[in-house]
């Protein structure tokens, strides 16, 4: 089984403006000796109040640097919206602390809800290679993995 990490909550949390606030974090532990490939997944739902070109933006931060980020742009008046965003990351082993920010702007106040931040260990037990050189290039040993080499 994948080392895997999710932090899910439906309690509302206050965004006030210009002000970024972490809505959800995660600790995934990576194991081995080489970096293993993480999928990383965060969503979260908001209410917006007195939007003039409201911004929401939601970003996941690794051990303090941004890894991915997303926007909302021209919310008016009273809106919600949902903000996801996902990827792809390389982490060396050891213990890592995935954040889940809100930040908005050009509103009164955002109310976000519904979130959720989940990362999976997409090497933990299985590796994918694109060719037999790749491989034959994976550190030794890969032991309880399963390997793929695409198109072989």
């Amino acid at each position: 089984m994948s080392n895997i990490a999710v932090d899910s909550n439906v309690n509302a949390i206050g965004v006030p403006p210009t002000t970024h606030v972490t809505v959800s974090i995660v600790t995934l532990n990576i194991g081995g000796s080489f970096p293993h490939e993480v999928q990383i997944m965060g969503q979260f739902s908001v209410d917006c109040t007195g939007g003039t070109g409201g911004i929401v933006v939601a970003n996941i931060v690794i051990d303090g640097d941004l890894a991915l980020t997303t926007q909302v742009n021209n919310l008016e008046g009273d809106a919600g919206t949902l903000l996801s965003l996902s990827g792809v990351v390389s982490l060396i082993p050891g213990a890592h602390q995935l954040e889940l920010n809100a930040f908005a702007t050009n509103l009164q106040f955002v109310t976000v809800h519904h979130r959720s931040l989940s990362a999976v260990d997409l090497d933990g037990h299985l590796r994918c290679v694109e060719t037999i050189s790749a491989l034959k290039a994976l550190p030794v040993p890969i032991s309880s993995a399963c390997t793929v080499a695409l198109g072989y």
